[in-house]
């Protein structure tokens, strides 16, 4: 693993306390993600996810609810434990008690709801006043919101996995900042070999698409894209279209850490005669500064590489389509786009109705005018 920068430890330390005012029990795996940890930028939001253990995932809720209550829609729904306590106790219409109840539960549903994800917008970071009282500049102080996205770790599995939803999936196609928490023993080695799957699904994904020669950029940019390639936010305005033109090609700092995020997968190729390395990188004409490698291929291998990089239910997709292997690289991204709009479509009509209309229209709004700024 390459040693944490200085941005990195910053990153850390704002997540952790991020994460400190989240239940503990039943976190399995938490990372930092996104721009924030790409690029290194304290002005940008910072991302979160978090998978907990999927027999204690409404459990977690629970106690979410109880602790941070102004995270859910509508905000004054208790946890069905302490409420149920609570008015039984206080002698409240079970009538009203099994209401609060169902529609408790209903928003919990939600989470059953493919691809999988509850994601918490616009919560105010728990440090951010007393940090704004201090002698910190608002550069050092950072962004003011932060978001996280709560996943069972059978659902995140899955993905990562099958490339159903392709949603969580392709998140962690990109380099992410692993967080220190606590791995239960019977689950940790499930995630690590999902994620290793991911990652070698992704890096052959981009090779069937590219030709035969191709940069380094051009392998990430191209990874990078999967999970955006049809996201129903694009077409809205709302995220800025040259967001990965502007981090893989123009920020050493993204480059080096997508090299040591793929260098294991990419290896791996090499060994099995699926890909060849230049022996050295190359400065010439590097955008970023910074030495790049360039990939052959041969495009006879293919579909080698679809049969045994990708998972099965992506393979009979694609053949379904195909007439020929010199189709795979359309095939590909026909399938990529049509589930990347189908779960980004379903986790924005979830994301409406687990957030209160005035935050979804707040986010939304924030996610346009970023997009229009930076066009």
């Amino acid at each position: 693993m390459a040693s944490e920068t200085d941005s990195d430890l910053i990153t850390k330390a704002d997540a952790q306390e991020a994460l400190a005012s989240l239940p503990s029990e039943g976190v399995v795996f938490s990372c930092a993600y996104g721009s924030r940890y790409l690029e290194g930028s304290k002005s940008s939001q910072l991302d979160l996810l978090v998978a907990v253990d999927s027999a204690l995932l409404d459990q977690w809720h629970f106690q979410n609810v109880a602790k941070n209550p102004t995270h859910y829609f509508p905000s004054n729904i208790p946890s069905i434990a302490y409420g149920l306590a609570t008015r039984v106790r206080r002698g409240y219409d079970l009538q009203d008690l099994n209401q609060r109840i169902l529609t408790h539960m209903f928003f919990f549903q939600l989470q059953r709801r493919p691809p999988g994800a509850f994601f918490h917008t616009f919560v105010e970071h728990p440090a951010y006043n007393q940090k704004r009282a201090s002698d910190m500049s608002l550069e050092e102080i950072g962004s003011q919101y932060w978001k996280y996205g709560v996943i069972g770790v059978e659902q995140l599995v899955e993905d990562l996995t099958t490339w159903n939803h392709l949603f969580i999936a392709g998140r962690l196609h990109k380099p992410v900042l692993d967080l220190d928490v606590s791995y239960f023993s019977h689950t940790a080695m499930d995630i690590k070999d999902a994620r290793r799957q991911n990652l070698k699904a992704a890096a052959a994904a981009a090779m069937i698409i590219l030709p035969q020669n191709f940069s380094e950029l051009d392998l990430y940019y191209v990874i990078s894209s999967l999970s955006y390639a049809g996201d129903i936010r694009l077409l809205l305005g709302a995220e800025n279209p040259k967001k990965l033109e502007n981090i893989i090609y123009k920020s050493p700092k993204a480059l080096l850490r997508f090299r040591n995020h793929f260098a294991k997968t990419l290896e791996s190729l090499e060994e099995r005669g699926l890909l060849h390395r230049s022996r050295k990188p190359s400065s010439i004409g590097s955008p970023t500064d910074v030495s790049i490698f360039k990939f052959e291929q041969d495009l006879s291998m293919k579909p080698e590489l679809l049969r045994s990089q990708l998972p099965d239910r992506v393979q009979d997709e694609i053949w379904k389509q195909a007439q020929s292997a010199a189709d795979l690289d359309k095939c590909m991204k026909d399938y990529v786009i049509k589930t990347v709009r189908r779960s980004s479509t379903k986790q924005l009509f979830n994301n409406v109705l687990m957030n209160s209309p005035l935050k979804s229209s707040k986010y939304a709004l924030a996610k346009l005018a970023k997009g229009l700024l930076r066009r």
